[in-house]
This record gives structure tokens, sequence and C-alpha cells, in this order.
């Protein structure tokens, strides 16, 4: 059976590698037979984004894959793929234009800063190829054959691809990096498009024996941003190879009144996520957490702490660097809409709490998992640890490092923050937890929500959280604290249909506080009201 080839604008995830079966691998995704299409094209690599193809005449059947014919023909009009963009896993979006002939590939490639030369690398490439569909996406398998004056060059490279919407092909990436480690012949493996193969091909195999093999590979290893390892060991080479890392700053932005997370809602349809991206070159990590916010949610934020510093090694000589931020919006921002108008960094970003976040993921809206995961971490009492504990290489801890990291190492919100946020969270259980964590912490009970103005009694008041209000009260939270409004917390409680056991206890402490201020014993840590209260 043919399955039908469709077009998708849509991400691209493939890798290519010197496979140890000839077996199909596209058994492990579906029993579904594909009929092969084989194929001579001839590649040009003007740089790892960009690729000429010259197609070659197109055999389907099974008795094309046993065919000996290995010699190039031309079939008609070139394609001429540009990278529109690549992202921290490796997902690749291209686009294709079909041009008539080399002038009109040259006056295209002008158009993008790039130009063609007669030096430009070239490889003459034999492919079977296997396509099925997934529903949402389709999956390749490739057996790949350099030639050379009709003849084949080297080993049979294999290559797999999944393409589609990058929610549904995130899972499929795993199986396939998996299969490709599972029956890769060596650790020479690689994650990346066609033009940035042909490249590898063209100095790999097709280099003349009197190179310099050692400088050969140094140029090419840093030519290559997430290529492969090389299957010669650093000490036949004389030197020590390097290791190409990608860095990236997340930001998990806190509204401090509301406790819900800013998320960002990505362009193509890549879902709900973080704010966040690559860095630019000569740009830290805060300054790329601070740029990329803005940029994709239209508010300012400050960095409050850091929440996870991840490491991942993709390949042998290139790896990926992630800084995960805790954040606040810069003040002023607090009350300021987020982005709601689509623009060239994002769609909109709104402010999310866990539930909405679940909704979405229920519908596979989320770009990946880090926005919930993060979003939940911070609901169940998880902490950052200190801004200052990222420096630059020095000897020994930076000034601020020590002052950060006193008074509870990893408390990098303030802990009024923390009984505001405790306040707002929906779950009771949860909420009580985290209030009483935070007084615990040294949290002031008079403490006042930076957006309503209002004091944490009466947040808890309007909440009809009794024990919240206890806890409170008993930490020595004034009754005579007044709102933006001008009402106490008997004021707040008389206009909220509170529970009557909340009325009960301020009364009591009410009492307290006014035997004190006609001398009498008062309870312990509870507060005179002033003069003139009454």
């Amino acid at each position: 059976m043919t399955t039908p080839w469709r077009r998708r604008p849509a991400v691209q995830f493939r890798v290519f590698f010197v496979c140890d079966s000839d077996e199909p691998l596209l058994r492990e995704f579906t029993p579904e037979h594909a009929d092969p299409e084989v194929r001579t094209d001839m590649y040009y690599a003007v740089d790892e984004g960009v690729g000429l193809k010259e197609r070659g005449i197109e055999e389907i059947g099974p008795a094309a894959e046993l065919s000996s014919s290995h010699k190039f023909a031309s079939s008609g009009p070139l394609e001429l793929k540009l990278r529109q963009e690549i992202d921290e896993l490796f997902f690749e979006k291209w686009k294709k234009h079909v041009v008539a002939d080399w002038e009109a590939a040259g006056t295209k490639l002008r158009e993008t800063g790039r130009l063609l030369f007669t030096a430009t690398p070239q490889v003459t490439l034999r492919k079977t190829r296997r396509k099925v569909s997934l529903g949402a996406v389709d999956v390749e398998e490739t057996r790949v054959q350099a030639l050379e004056k009709g003849g084949a060059v080297d080993r049979e490279w294999r290559s797999l691809a999944v393409e589609g919407k990058r929610q549904v092909a995130r899972p499929l990436r795993q199986k396939i990096l998996k299969l490709a480690e599972a029956h890769a012949v060596d650790d020479t493996f690689m994650t990346c498009g066609y033009p940035e193969f042909v490249l590898f091909l063209s100095e790999e195999v097709f280099t003349s024996p009197d190179q310099d093999i050692c400088r050969h590979r140094r140029s090419t290893a840093a030519k290559r941003s997430h290529s492969v390892a090389g299957s010669i060991a650093s000490d036949e080479l004389g030197f020590r190879p390097t290791v190409a890392t990608h860095c990236f700053s997340l930001v998990v932005c806190r509204h401090p009144a509301t406790g819900k997370v800013l998320a960002v809602e990505e362009l193509d349809g890549r879902g709900w996520w973080l704010p966040g991206g690559h860095l630019d070159a000569g740009e830290t990590f805060a300054e790329a957490a601070l740029r990329q916010t803005e940029e994709e949610t239209g508010l300012r934020v400050d960095l409050k702490g850091i929440l996870a510093v991840e490491h991942s090694l993709i390949t042998m000589d290139s790896a990926r660097m992630r800084l995960v931020y805790l954040a606040e919006p810069s003040p002023g921002s607090e009350r300021t809409a987020p982005k709601i108008l689509a623009d060239e960094f994002s769609e909109r970003a709104a402010w999310l709490d866990v539930d909405d976040m679940q909704q979405l993921a229920n519908k596979g809206d989320l770009r990946g998992a880090e926005l919930l995961s993060w979003a939940k971490f911070l609901q169940d009492g998880g902490q950052a640890a200190p801004v200052p504990l990222l420096q630059e290489e020095q000897s020994g801890p930076n000034s601020q490092l020590l002052p950060a990291m006193m008074g509870g190492a990893g408390a990098a919100a303030e802990p009024d923050a923390d009984l505001i946020h405790a306040l707002h969270i929906q779950d009771a259980k949860t909420r009580i937890a985290r209030v009483r964590r935070a007084l615990l912490a040294g949290a002031r009970p008079d403490a006042v929500c930076p957006s309503t103005k209002a004091p944490a009694l009466h947040v808890a008041i309007q909440a009809n959280d009794q024990e919240c209000v206890r806890l409170l009260l008993f930490a020595g939270a004034q009754v005579s604290s007044k709102s933006a409004e001008g009402k106490t917390a008997l004021g707040v409680a008389h206009t909220t249909a509170c529970h009557p056991a909340i009325l009960d206890l301020l009364h009591v402490h009410l009492g307290d506080a006014l035997r004190r201020s006609d001398g009498g014993e008062p309870s312990e840590g509870i507060p005179c009201l002033p003069n003139g209260f009454l």
C-alpha cells in the first residue's frame, strides 16, 4: 500500500546514523507497509541552514529498491530549502522554494544574503525512502548512500524523521533517538537537516588524503553547532574535543497577589509555554530572561531566584543548558495586562492558574510540561535559590552570595510575598499549609497585598478561611489594620458573608486589645488598639 504524502506547514526532527540492521525500522511505529521511493539527487549545501537540491528521476515500487542504477538524471526544477527556525530540541522548520534554473536560485539566495559558489559542497545521494502517516504527523525512514562517479562511497546511512505538529511530534522524537542509539554501529549520529549532513559528508568522506586531519576535524567541530561526535578518539587527533553548548533562559513569573503564572501562546500553533528562549550573542542568562519575557508578554519583570540549572548532553560534542528563573512583575507591571495582539515574538500572553493550565494540557495545547510543572511546584511551596548563585568565574563566592544565602538557603522570594501568594491559593489545605510555612519563615502577619493594598488578615477574611484568620491573629495581625478604602478587619467581615466563627475570633481579639488599652493583661502577642479606634 502506498501512503499518500502530504505537505505540512510543520516542524521536522531528523537524525542520521549508520544502522546495524538491514530491516526497516518503520515497523517500530506501524505495521503498515509503505512502498519505497528511490531517487538519486544532487545536493548543494550553502551552509547548514541553506540547501539546494537538483532532483533526480523518481522510481516508485518494490522493484525500484532492487535497481542497480546509480546514475544521476535531472528531472527538472531545482529546490531551494531555507531553514526558518530551530528550537532547543532541534526541531527545524524549513521553507522550500521551487526555482526554474540556477540563475533563479542565485537570485533567491542573494535575497537571503548568501551566494552560491562553484566551490559550494556538492554530494550525490541515492535515497530509498518510505513514509507513513500517523495522524497528525508523518514518520519517514530513508536509506542514504553517498555516490561518486556512479559508485557507492563510504557506508550506507539511515535517516529517521518525524514531521508535523510540534506537540504530537515531541514524543516520537524520543522514540527516534532511542532507535538511532540502539541501532547505530558507532557513536556517529547527527540530529540535523540534509544541508548539514551534506556538509558533513563533503568534509568527512570526500576529503583529500593529504589534508591535515587534526586541523580539519577541529574546524569542522567549530562550524557545526549540533552535529555529531567524531568517531576518532581525541588522543589520535592530538587535541581535546570541545562541547558546543546551546544556552536558554526560561522565566516562571508568579503574580504576587493572585499566584497565577505568566504564560505565552507561541507562534505557529506550538502551544502555551513559559517566556524565554535562546541567548543572543554576548548576552547573559539574566539579560536573555528579561528581554525574552518583555518581547513575548509585553511585561517587565524582576528576577527573584533560580529554580533550576539544567544541563543535558545531546551528542558527544554538543549540549544544552537551560536556566529557569523565578520572577515577579516589576513595580507597576503587576497591574498591566499582558500582550493580547500577535506580533513577531508571540501570539499573546496571559496570567494562568494551575486549573487553566490543566485544561490546556488536556486539550494538547501546551508546548511542553514545564509550564504546568513549575506552577504546581510553586503552588506546593517550592522555593528558589538566590539569583547571585549564578556568578561569573572567579576565585570564590561573589559579594552578594553570602547575604542572599543567609536566613534560609533557597529563600529567594520574600516571606511577605509568599504569605500573600499563599492566601490566594484555591485549595484550602494547601493554602493553610503555605500560610503556616510563610509565618514560620518570618512573614509579617500584617503584610499588605501589593495590588489591592489589603492587609493579609483582610485577604483571609474575604477567602472565608477560619484557620488562616486564626493563624494570622495569633501571629500578631492587628484587628485595627485598615484597607485602602479605610475598612478595618471587622468592617470587612461585616460586609463579607464570612463564617460566624471568624467574627467570633475577631471579637475575642478585639476584646483582648481593648482590655490592654484599659491596663488589663492582654493575650500574649496581641497588640493594643490605637487611640481613636472606636
